[in-house]
């Protein structure tokens, strides 16, 4: 256990969030809300874990034996730790030098309004409806935006406005694969894959899914009220139903009724090999999460996550016999 660590989450934690989730548990396990709290502090102090693993991977109702398999807050720690050289990160957190870094497999056009004028501006804008405009370094999709051409008085005030907001970013719109949006339209569902670069060179790929937009929202993040469907990661075939980050699964999705389970993901061949080679451009970094889209033409990367989500690629209708991963990826840091 790192007391470190520890010590950091305790002078940290959100207690009345805490108690909330306390609550929740409460709910679905039947058991008194100070004896899950005991419970809940003993695994924060074997495991590492903290309330929202407790509550997500129901260690409330998990033998000792399974609630060691699962990759907690504090052991992705470790995992970043060990494999990721933190003077890397700025390639994946500034979405500018992301796209730059990362030039041979991101295909949609773009500008950052902190090097174009009006005038490049309008240029790009010339053959566009519309765009999306993101902050140069955002996370979880805060502050994406698709915005309109047509709702600002000239090309000029839409440059003066996302700027004032922050969205120095603007990127082409991506049009998805027809199969691809199908499942939800709205949205662009994305293929979320983790890689972790060996010692040898090669990246291994420890998890695959889709990520699925709903309730109509422009962006297919999680943490937006998405949910996230297991594939299998050598076929693109999805394995496990849709879940979300309240542990609502669907085996169809609820808005547009399309079945999950058994859907291939199009072009996957090359959703793979894309990202095992993209894992290779920023070898100090070796751990990572990637997002990317699929489009009749082929594949568009549009992230990489330094820190990725642990949560996502444990989801517990994902899991056999709810047994989490860190079996699988401790062998990476020879914990």
């Amino acid at each position: 256990m790192n007391l470190t660590y520890l010590v950091k989450r305790v002078f940290d934690l959100n207690y009345a969030n805490m108690w909330k989730k306390l609550g929740v548990a409460k709910e679905k396990s039947g058991k008194n809300r100070l004896a899950l709290m005991a419970d809940m502090i003993y695994c924060g102090m074997k495991y590492e874990a903290g309330y929202t693993e407790y509550l997500m991977f129901e260690y409330y109702k998990l033998p000792a034996a399974k609630r060691d398999t699962y990759i907690t807050r504090g052991r992705q720690n470790d995992l970043v730790l060990g494999l990721n050289d933190k003077e890397y990160y700025h390639h994946f957190i500034n979405k500018v030098e992301f796209n730059r870094t990362f030039a041979p497999f991101v295909k949609r056009g773009w500008v950052c309004l902190n090097e174009v004028d009006k005038q490049a501006f309008a240029d790009f804008l010339a053959d566009k409806e519309a765009v999306a405009a993101k902050p140069v370094d955002g996370m979880c999709g805060e502050g994406v935006s698709k915005v309109k051409k047509a709702d600002y008085p000239s090309v000029d005030d839409m440059y003066d406005h996302l700027k004032s907001r922050g969205l120095c970013l603007v990127e082409e719109l991506i049009v998805q694969h027809p199969l691809m949006g199908e499942i939800h339209p709205e949205s662009v569902n994305t293929v979320r894959m983790v890689t972790i670069l060996k010692e040898d060179g090669e990246a291994d790929v420890v998890f695959a899914g889709v990520r699925i937009g709903s309730e109509g929202s422009f962006l297919d993040n999680m943490a937006t009220g998405g949910m996230c469907a297991k594939l299998d990661p050598d076929t693109g075939v999805i394995v496990k139903p849709g879940t979300n980050y309240q542990n609502q699964v669907f085996y169809k999705h609820p808005i547009t009724g399309v079945e999950l389970i058994g859907r291939a993901i199009p072009n996957y061949a090359q959703v793979r090999a894309a990202v095992c080679e993209a894992a290779k451009v920023v070898p100090q970094v070796r751990y990572v999460g990637w997002d990317v889209a699929v489009t009749a033409q082929g594949i568009d990367l549009i992230e990489g996550n330094e820190y990725p989500g642990h949560l996502i690629i444990q989801e517990p209708a994902h899991l056999e016999d709810g047994i989490g991963l860190w079996p699988q990826f401790r062998k990476y840091i020879n914990r």
